[in-house]
């Protein structure tokens, strides 16, 4: 970026060559093993908020609202996932808004259910499954003023429009974001996830892109349907997360569990051996692989061990920075002898 020319300063943070973004594996990164990043810098956007966030009532029936002229929360469903993901990826490139999620109708229970017997009784009525199934969740935050955050709704309200999207009602809208949208501000309830069930097992997880995160849930899914039960019933549960204005995402499926030995060993023990054999076969590694070093994981995704083999020796001949956490130069060398 701009810090490569003497004096420049901070104000672009893209090449030329490679550099944060560049040669990099989804979200996850080469890891600084490439030694091509001697200094670095973080934009801090300034906190729109009030110094404390303001609560209400008592847990677990806690409420927290922030002033509506500096947040608002917008939620919006579609017909299906991948309309749901295409306005993402349009609110993406108008670059507005501080949060956007596509949580499952899993999540919202989760989330706003304060106890046991509430999250099962609202889960099998369908209450959510009806209300939020393919939502995308924004809030808009007034970093500068408050007509930063009016001008971004007129912008987000255009995009619904044009995608497609549907506003939940307002009944939906009053039960979600008052108790529970603030755990995306400040996350203090996660603990919340073990409520229904004593835990919970992420399927499969990938961090890529909004393209990846389709063939990611169909793939997850079947592993997820062969071992339910004994996981308990979640509906194809798909968590979006976009990053850096769309450019990543992460597709992860949630789902709740007993803390007992048939779904520790066999559901959690055999998902984790599906997962790993779905990503050999569909030739692209998920997030057990991606976070392995490549002289493990390589050869099965098209060598890619040998390519990103080259471009380090290239970057960093003596092998200097961050060795073996992306790639063991030493144990590739070895077995070449």
């Amino acid at each position: 970026g701009s810090l490569a020319n003497p004096g420049a300063g901070y104000f672009w943070g893209e090449g030329p060559g490679p550099d944060a973004r560049g040669l990099q594996r989804g979200l996850i990164g080469h890891r600084g093993a490439f030694g091509i990043i001697t200094k670095i810098a973080v934009k801090l956007y300034p906190w729109p908020g009030p110094p404390a966030l303001p609560t209400d009532g008592i847990a677990p029936d806690k409420k927290s609202e922030l002033p509506p002229e500096r947040f608002k929360w917008y939620l919006f469903t579609y017909p299906t996932l991948g309309e749901a993901i295409e306005g993402m990826r349009e609110i993406s490139k108008a670059e507005i808004g501080c949060i956007m999620h596509r949580w499952p109708p899993i999540y919202y229970d989760w989330w706003w259910a304060k106890s046991k017997e509430e999250y099962w009784s609202t889960w099998t009525e369908e209450y959510w499954q009806n209300n939020v199934n393919h939502c995308v969740a924004v809030c808009l935050w007034g970093f500068a003023s408050e007509k930063q955050v009016e001008y971004e709704e007129w912008v987000l309200k255009q995009i619904i429009e044009d995608t497609g999207g549907k506003l939940i009602p307002d009944e939906v809208y009053q039960r979600w974001v008052p108790y529970t949208a603030n755990n995306w501000v400040r996350d203090s309830n996660g603990n919340r996830m073990a409520r229904p069930a004593g835990g919970y097992y992420i399927s499969d997880m990938a961090i890529d892109s909004l393209d990846d995160c389709q063939r990611n849930f169909d793939s997850g899914w079947t592993v997820l349907d062969k071992y339910t039960p004994p996981l308990l019933d979640s509906e194809h549960p798909a968590w979006v997360a976009p990053y850096d204005f769309g450019h990543f995402a992460l597709a992860e499926m949630d789902v709740p569990r007993e803390k007992l030995d048939d779904s520790d060993l066999i559901a959690v023990g055999g998902i984790l051996q599906d997962i790993i054999l779905k990503s050999v076969e569909t030739q692209v590694p998920a997030f057990l692989l991606t976070t392995s070093s490549y002289d493990r994981t390589g050869a099965p995704f098209a060598n890619i061990h040998l390519l990103v083999a080259k471009i380090k020796k290239a970057l960093d001949p003596n092998n200097v920075a961050n060795p073996t956490r992306l790639i063991n130069m030493e144990k590739m060398e070895k077995a070449d002898k």
